[in-house]
Parts: structure tokens; sequence; C-alpha cells
């Protein structure tokens, strides 16, 4: 009850690995939840629950390899670069969303493919069909 009116949570450099299911659950007031440079290896369907005004979340440098789609909240700007991203069939559907436009490469930085084998050290938004056949109708990035 007393944390109705909280704005920003910063949860910066504080060694997380997990985050438990509900954890910003009801915070009407919630803009923008930084969980930077932790050890957060997944985000757990749920974790994040009836935020309405929620703008931002920031999970740059962490060990995410892979962004479930149940994850992803509309309307809300994500700063994922820094982790080691799969670049399989998994994330098709990331790559695929019309929610990646010129704000992508600003918004992923520098991160990298860490697999498959063919696509180490590829950077994310550099990306194309051609490179992976896997996703059918892939990115729509230049």
């Amino acid at each position: 009850m007393g944390l109705q009116k909280l704005v920003d949570i910063d949860l910066d450099l504080n060694l997380l690995r997990s985050l438990p299911v509900g954890l910003f659950k009801d915070l009407a007031s919630l803009v923008e939840i930084s969980l930077n440079d932790n050890n957060l290896d997944t985000i757990k369907s749920g974790v994040i629950q009836n935020c309405p005004n929620l703008r931002r979340i920031y999970l740059a440098n962490n060990n995410l390899k892979m962004f479930e789609q149940q994850n992803f909240i509309g309307n809300v700007i994500m700063m994922l670069k820094g982790n080691p991203w799969h670049c399989g069939i998994e994330m098709c559907w990331f790559f695929n969303s019309s929610h990646i436009e010129e704000d992508w490469p600003s918004l992923l930085g520098f991160s990298v493919c860490a697999s498959p084998p063919l696509l180490i050290g590829k950077k994310l938004f550099e990306l194309d069909s051609s490179q992976v056949s896997l996703c059918g109708k892939l990115y729509l990035i230049a």
C-alpha cells in the first residue's frame, strides 16, 4: 500500500540473479524500472503486472540471452544493450515486431550475438533475413 506513489525504481548494481513473479505488481504510478548491471539471465512472465504508467525498463549489461514474447510490454521502451543474446529462432518474434524502428540501434547499443555459432559477434541491429533464415519474414531493418 505504501508504494502506490512510487514513480522510479533503481535496482542497478545489486547482483540480482532473478526477480520473483509479481515483484512489480499494481504500481499505478510507476514510470521507470532500472535493473542495469545485475546478473539477470531471464525475466519470468508476470514479474511486471498492472503498471499502467510504466514507460521505461532498463536491462542493460545483464546476462539475458533471450527475451520471451510474453514479457514484452507494448509502448514501453526497453534498454537491452550489453547482454549475450542468442540470435536464434526463439527471438524471431522480437526481430519481426513493429516496435523495432529507428530507435532499435540506440536501445541495443553494441549488443552482439553470443550464439548460434554462425552469428557470434554480429551486431543485432545489423542482422538481416539472409543471416537468420529460420525466421521466415524476418527483419524490417535496413
